[in-house]
């Protein structure tokens, strides 16, 4: 995993690029764990590390958004995306199942589709047995990132990366107190939390515009776009991305 200005990716077959389009969350996070399981286990056996890279490269989305620079944040973007669904791989969550369970189509708060305008966001979600669910067209990643720009239409670009900042602030926190306990309520936590964060990631995609699935299928269709192998096989723990100004 690599930063753009250093890495370009290997040119894919096209239609190995179309399929991976059509992927869905489930089919994303069997993708990475089939190019970087066995590296991510091997270097990264504690979610802590994996933690850092998340941050490293969703800080920079943050940044590039604040200081309207934005021409590497496609790359950054899919590479924070990339290492939660490495997190996601370690830590055995279902992020398909548990993505779909907290976003059913509707807001999770105040369980429509847009969110109201009286939605209090800050409280707890309603219970699912309370939501009217709006069946979600597709189930693909594309399609997950579209249902979500329905219920959340009027998030902007700066609101949306500094919600995911603070997501992540949240999922570290819950693994934090999760480490140190090891108990079912506290890793739930760290669930509901990760969720959050790849829903933010789609929505701050859509606030420039971005289709996450097909950014995704230009990086890594052609395999791991440092040795373009589909099991990596590179020593992708030296990655150093560039600054932004």
């Amino acid at each position: 995993m690599y930063a753009h200005s250093v890495l370009q990716p290997q040119h894919p077959d096209p239609e190995h690029e179309a399929r991976l389009k059509a992927l869905s969350i489930a089919g994303w996070q069997g993708w990475n764990e089939t190019l970087y399981g066995d590296q991510n286990r091997r270097n990264y056996s504690e979610p802590w590390r994996i933690m850092f890279r998340i941050m490293s490269y969703l800080g920079l989305v943050h940044k590039s958004v604040r200081v309207q620079n934005t021409r590497s944040l496609p790359h950054h973007l899919c590479m924070g995306f990339s290492w939660t669904l490495a997190l996601a791989n370690i830590l055995k969550i279902d992020l398909e199942r548990e993505a779909h369970n907290r976003f059913p189509g509707v807001c999770p708060y105040c369980g429509k589709s847009p969110c109201g305008t009286d939605c209090h966001k800050g409280e707890r979600p309603i219970a699912r047995s309370e939501v009217a669910v709006v069946g979600v067209a597709s189930h693909s990643l594309a399609g997950f990132q579209r249902m979500l720009a329905d219920v959340y239409p009027h998030n902007t670009p700066l609101g949306s990366a500094g919600h995911m900042l603070e997501e992540l602030c949240e999922v570290a926190q819950a693994l934090d107190h999760w480490t140190g306990k090891h108990e079912d309520p506290l890793f739930e936590r760290v669930i509901s939390e990760t969720v959050d964060v790849i829903a933010h990631i789609c929505g701050t995609a859509s606030c420039h515009g971005l289709d996450l699935a097909a950014e995704m299928a230009k990086i890594f269709a052609g395999g791991c776009p440092r040795c373009h192998k589909q099991n990596c096989g590179c020593n992708f723990t030296t990655d150093v991305a560039p600054s932004i100004r």
